[in-house]
């Protein structure tokens, strides 16, 4: 994540700048020094007010990063422990930003454990960390579900469900099984990383596991025919990827996800143009990455 955010930031100045034009205007057009103070004083009150977020940032950057919650991402992040330096102060910045600006709170409003609330953004950062001007895509935080599974009625350890993504809603997780897909970082299985990727699926209102979010690969013949090669030997269980990569396009985009961020050794050995595709998404090469040797 950027302090300066992209777009967002350069239609802030444009507007600065319109408001101080229509100032200037009405300053010469009434002759009134009331409009004049008034003219000088909005736009640069303006800028400070949109440029809070990006202010905000700076400050959070500028603080010493917490060695308690370095050493919780030692312990669980293998792909932090493989970057650069400059890659994990990065990787670290993405982690404190998140914290400081997305909420994590329990089903009931009750207080989430910094383990928990360590796991959720590093799993964010590590989605994230080939794009630094994406942002996470869920604005509405997360909602952490006690025990492993909860029901479609959202009964709590009912059911299958370990994790929910929604459009304009908080990501839903289940706390058990948060920390089961970070104890065990080389099985494939992330069900963070899974639930983040569909919201990058929703970017495309059809929801067929073809993102489109800041990427130029889009819905191309390239990218289906990939997929859908794959999710056939899936059905066939001639895959490398689990089961239920099977069930539908948005939920193989998902498990390919899972398994491109923990395993993309595998993935690289056994279907290297689905890799390369999902690299091209992610603007990151993983194996590469995850071969180094962590300090």
């Amino acid at each position: 994540m950027n302090i300066i955010c992209g777009n967002e930031f350069i239609f802030k100045i444009i507007y600065f700048f319109l408001i101080s034009l229509i100032g200037l205007f009405l300053s010469v057009y009434s002759g009134s020094r009331s409009v004049i103070i008034l003219s000088l004083v909005t736009p640069f009150l303006y800028l400070f007010i949109s440029v809070k977020k990006e202010i905000g940032r700076f400050r959070i950057l500028r603080k010493p990063f917490s060695n308690e919650w370095r050493d919780i991402i030692k312990k669980y992040s293998r792909f932090y422990n493989c970057l650069s330096d400059e890659g994990r102060e990065h990787f670290e910045g993405d982690v404190a930003i998140f914290l400081k600006e997305h909420s994590v709170t329990g089903v009931r409003g009750e207080k989430v454990g910094i383990t928990t609330k360590i796991l959720i953004a590093l799993g964010v950062a590590t989605i994230l960390h080939g794009r630094p001007d994406w942002e996470p895509p869920f604005l509405d935080g997360v909602v952490v579900y006690p025990g492993e599974t909860f029901d479609p009625e959202y009964n709590l350890h009912k059911g299958d469900i370990a994790g929910m993504a929604g459009k304009r809603r908080p990501l839903l997780v289940t706390e058990e099984i948060l920390k089961k897909s970070f104890y065990n970082s080389m099985d494939g299985y992330n069900s963070l990383l899974h639930e983040i990727a569909h919201y990058f699926d929703f970017e495309n209102p059809f929801v067929d596991g073809v993102p489109l979010i800041g990427t130029n690969i889009g819905k191309t013949e390239e990218w289906i025919a990939v997929m859908e090669k794959e999710r056939e030997r899936v059905k066939k269980g001639k895959s490398f990827l689990r089961q239920y990569a099977g069930s539908n396009e948005a939920e193989f985009f998902a498990v390919a996800t899972e398994y491109f961020f923990e395993r993309p050794d595998i993935m690289v050995k056994e279907n290297r143009k689905l890799y390369e595709i999902i690299s091209k998404f992610y603007n990151l090469d993983t194996n590469s990455i995850l071969s180094v040797q962590p300090e």
